[in-house]
C-alpha cells in the first residue's frame, strides 16, 4: 500500500517543480488580494551569505544574553517543562518502533497484519512527535532561533520573485525590510521554509519510481544528459533528494529475478524498507560465513596438492613426463617433479664443489 497516490497531473508538476528549483504559490497578503509569486531554492552563494547572516546574528544574540539551545533545554529541565521521563518515553516508544518494524519485515506477505502493523507504526511515530514538539517550542527564544531566522528572512529576500520576469520582488534588502505588508512578508517567509526543507520523502519515493520520471531517468543513464541541466554541486535539496532514491529504486529494479521483492513491496514505503533491511542482513550473514569458511579452510599450496600448472617458462618443463590419464599424469608429473628436484640439488652442489677446488687452488 503506497504512502501517497498521486495523479499523472501532479506528477507532472512536481516534476516541473524540482527541474525549475521553484514553485509558484499563491499569497494573500493583509490587504487580502492574492499575489501569483515564484518562490525558488536558494544560490550557492546566497546560502553561503545566509549562513554568514546565521553566524552574525547568533554571535550578537549571544552576547546580549540569549542562551543557546543547550542552555535553554537544560533551564526546561530545570522547569520541569521536559523530564528525563519524557526522553524515557522517547526511548521506549523508539524501542516500539523498532519491534513493529521487525514485524514488518516477517509478514509482508500477509496484507491483514501488514496494514495494522503499519498503522501502529505511523501512530507510534507521532506519539514521539508529540512529545519531541513540546521540547521544541520550549527552545523557540534561543540564540540559535533567533540565529535561524535571521538566515532564512534573508533567503526569503533573495527567493520571492516575479512569476513572470523572475526578477526579485525586492530589488534590494532594504526594500524587503521596510516592507509594510507584514502579513505579506510573513507568508512568503514560511513558504521559503517549507520550500528549503523540501518535498516530503515519500512523495519523492513515489515520484522516483513512477514511470512518468523513470523514463527520464533512465535516458539521463544512458545518455549522459545533464538530469537537471545543472552541476550537481548546484542541485537544491529535491533534486539531490529525487536523484538518490531514483538510484535507490534502480538498484532495485537491477537485482536478480529471484531477489528482487515483488511490485506490491517496492511500492510501499515501509515494507520496501523492512525488505531491505532483512536482505542486507542476510546477504552480510553470508559474506561473514564466507570469510569464515576461508579462514579455516585448507592452507596447502598448489604444489602440496599436486595441482600446478607448468609453463614453457618454468626450468622444471621439459623434466616432466605428461600421461593421457589423470591418475597416471598424477602420479608421474608428482614423480618427475621429484626427480627434477633431485636433480636441481645434485646440479647445485656439482658447482659448489667446482668453486670450492677453484678457491682451494688460487
Amino acid at each position: 500500500m503506497p504512502s501517497v497516490d498521486l495523479s499523472y497531473n501532479e506528477v507532472e508538476s512536481y516534476i516541473s517543480q524540482i527541474n525549475l528549483a521553484g514553485k509558484i504559490v499563491e499569497i494573500v497578503g493583509g490587504d487580502g488580494k492574492t499575489k501569483p509569486l515564484f518562490i525558488s531554492h536558494p544560490s550557492l552563494k546566497d546560502k553561503m551569505y545566509s549562513e554568514f547572516e546565521y553566524k552574525k546574528v547568533y554571535d550578537r544574540a549571544v552576547s546580549e544574553g540569549f542562551l543557546t539551545v543547550k542552555e535553554t533545554e537544560e533551564l526546561l529541565r530545570e522547569k520541569g517543562l521536559y523530564t528525563d521521563e519524557d526522553d524515557k518515553e522517547i526511548a521506549k516508544l523508539r524501542d516500539k518502533l523498532d519491534g513493529q518494524k521487525k514485524l514488518l519485515q516477517m509478514i509482508t506477505r500477509v496484507p491483514s497484519r501488514k496494514k495494522k502493523t503499519i498503522d501502529n507504526i505511523d501512530k507510534i511515530e507521532k506519539q514521539i512527535e508529540a512529545i519531541l514538539i513540546k521540547k521544541e517550542i520550549g527552545l523557540e527564544h534561543s540564540a540559535d532561533k533567533k540565529a535561524s531566522e535571521a538566515k532564512y528572512l534573508y533567503l526569503t529576500y533573495k527567493g520571492v520573485k516575479h512569476p513572470n520576469t523572475l526578477e526579485f520582488y525586492w530589488p534590494t534588502l532594504e526594500d524587503f525590510e521596510s516592507e509594510k505588508d507584514v502579513v505579506l512578508r510573513r507568508e512568503c517567509f514560511v513558504e521559503v521554509i517549507k520550500l528549503n526543507l523540501g518535498i516530503s520523502v515519500d512523495i519523492i519515493r513515489f515520484l522516483a519510481r513512477n514511470n512518468v520520471w523513470r523514463v527520464r531517468y533512465v535516458t539521463s543513464l544512458k545518455t549522459g544528459a545533464s538530469l537537471f541541466g545543472r552541476p550537481v554541486s548546484e542541485y537544491s535539496v529535491d533534486q539531490l533528494s529525487l536523484d538518490y532514491w531514483s538510484n535507490f529504486y534502480q538498484s532495485i529494479y537491477d537485482m536478480m529475478p529471484e531477489d528482487r521483492p515483488e511490485d506490491s513491496v517496492i511500492n510501499d514505503d515501509i515494507a520496501l524498507d523492512a525488505y531491505m533491511e532483512s536482505y542486507m542482513k542476510e546477504k552480510s550473514r553470508e559474506a561473514s560465513a564466507a570469510r569464515e569458511n576461508k579462514k579455516s579452510g585448507d592452507s596447502k599450496s598448489a604444489w602440496d596438492h599436486g595441482d600446478v600448472i607448468v609453463t614453457k617458462a618454468n626450468e622444471a618443463f621439459e623434466e616432466i613426463e605428461y600421461s593421457d590419464t589423470f591418475e597416471s599424469a598424477h602420479n608421474k608429473k608428482d614423480n618427475s617433479l621429484k626427480e627434477y628436484d633431485k636433480k636441481s640439488r645434485d646440479k647445485r652442489s656439482s658447482i659448489r664443489n667446482v668453486r670450492r677446488r677453484l678457491k682451494e687452488n688460487l
